[in-house]
């Protein structure tokens, strides 16, 4: 378990077992978001309850490294902690982040909203507006008005825009037992998961159980 500063109650997270859950689920969120080619949805309790750990670990510490060599020994050793905790929260952060700029367009598009965070969706609207902005003064300005806009009036336009590529293939372990799992469309490419396999497959497939747990990636 994440070794605290402060008692149970005082965590009030009902003690290390569980302030240690929130890390692990931070940490294995950070790791589907790293390999999953595709945005997933925000870990909004998790988030919240990591940082409400940060800060009242780091209230803990600061009212007692004064109390004794020991405990300001011991609260140095804490910070180390609590920084890494720090590094792991903003790596998952800013691994949204980068997936976010790079298909900013699709993500804005209201059937996909639903896995940004508010703050996320208020970055992807001025990140959007400064990228057109920057175009449209860096290039498309000095172009004949008929090729300055940036929206495509052809039917197929959405097939121009950058999307995730889902086909593209990952590495998952099972944490849940599935039984056969269907492969492709056709019906005919199948193959049976349980608990503790580990295994290399489209994303696709396996997009629905990475969403539920049932399925971790590495």
């Amino acid at each position: 378990f994440y070794p605290t500063i402060m008692s149970d109650d005082e965590l009030g997270f009902e003690g290390e077992e569980k302030a240690a859950e929130h890390i692990a689920r931070i940490k294995q969120a950070w790791l589907n978001e790293k390999h999953a080619p595709e945005l997933l949805k925000y870990e909004e309790e998790a988030v919240s309850n990591l940082r409400s750990l940060i800060a009242t670990q780091e209230e803990a510490a600061r009212e007692r490294a004064h109390d004794s060599e020991v405990n300001m020994f011991l609260s140095n050793v804490y910070e180390m902690e609590l920084s890494r905790l720090k590094y792991l929260l903003a790596a998952y952060l800013r691994t949204r982040l980068w997936k976010l700029e790079r298909l900013v367009v699709y993500y804005l598009q209201p059937a996909h909203r639903d896995v940004l965070s508010p703050k996320e969706l208020e970055f992807a609207r001025g990140y959007d507006r400064l990228t057109k902005d920057h175009l449209h003064k860096s290039c498309l300005q000095d172009l004949p008005e008929s090729f300055q806009s940036l929206q495509s009036t052809a039917q197929d336009s959405s097939d121009m825009m950058p999307k995730p590529q889902k086909d593209s293939h990952v590495f998952c372990r099972v944490n849940k037992p599935v039984g056969t799992l269907q492969l492709s469309d056709e019906g005919d490419d199948t193959i049976s998961l349980e608990r503790g396999d580990t295994i290399i497959v489209r994303y696709q497939p396996v997009a629905s159980l990475v969403d539920n747990d049932t399925v971790s990636l590495l």
